[in-house]
């Protein structure tokens, strides 16, 4: 095979533009009708963005679909507790291979319907979506990175670009760290991912 340049995805990141406003304090929905904080947990894992499936799923019709379900529980949730916090686990096989050759992690060949910068372009995209939804609706907001067998490197990329992207929020934490077990804690909770 030939040599790939995988600086390409680069061009993305270089020329990305977007409406992105930071959040300021005041704009944040609580709801106070509750005494209780709560923290509520949305894990993203094996969504596999680019897969291609028997039936010809486009990912137009995927991102759509996902948002909704996440609507819902975002919604839920918000009009039963107040939210101190949200814990979003990314990564976790969110794409659904790794690499220029469209192969996994450790080389399985895949069917994807996208290349690798297109599908990484689109994913930026949906959670520069959600994270701009959820962080409306609670105090903190913790990204946790999680790789998985498909999308380690990918998915890293996918998180650290958010990071930098976001590194003005103080309400944004990321945990990027590489392992493949993390927990989180709130209150008295232990959440093992």
């Amino acid at each position: 095979k030939k040599p790939v340049d995988e600086t390409r995805y680069l061009t993305f990141l270089d020329n990305y533009v977007s409406n992105y406003k930071p959040l300021e304090k005041k704009d944040i929905l609580l709801n106070d009708n509750f005494g209780v904080n709560h923290s509520l947990v949305i894990n993203l894992s094996d969504v596999h963005l680019d897969k291609k499936t028997v039936d010809d799923e486009q990912i137009q019709d995927r991102i759509p679909a996902i948002l909704d379900t996440l609507d819902k529980v975002l919604f839920t949730a918000y009009r039963n507790a107040k939210l101190q916090e949200i814990v979003l686990v990314a990564g976790s096989d969110f794409f659904n291979s790794d690499n220029f050759q469209g192969t996994t992690t450790n080389g399985t060949p895949q069917d994807n319907l996208l290349t690798f910068e297109k599908s990484f372009e689109i994913g930026f995209e949906f959670y520069e979506t959600l994270i701009n939804k959820l962080k409306q609706f609670c105090n903190r907001l913790k990204i946790i990175y999680i790789p998985g067998n498909h999308d380690t490197c990918k998915s890293f990329y996918l998180v650290y670009g958010l990071s930098k992207y976001y590194h003005t929020e103080e309400n944004i934490e990321f945990d990027m760290g590489h392992s493949s077990r993390k927990i989180s804690i709130f209150g008295e909770t232990f959440m093992g991912f």
